[in-house]
């Protein structure tokens, strides 16, 4: 499957609820102290690099 850039990109930030919401082994993990989920927006290295240079 191809996704657009922005697809791809929701795709990313939807699979913890995903895992949330079909894995037991996740939920397990994330309650005991294993993973810890962070709201934070899906930047892509490539982005942060034209960033960077451009502040430059």
């Amino acid at each position: 499957t191809t996704y657009s850039l922005e697809t791809f990109r929701e795709q990313i930030a939807a699979q913890a609820e995903r895992a949330r919401a079909y894995s037991v082994n996740f939920r397990t993990a994330e309650r005991f102290g294993l993973v810890e989920v962070k709201d934070v927006p899906v930047v892509f290295w490539f982005e942060r690099a034209e960033a960077q240079e451009k502040a430059l």
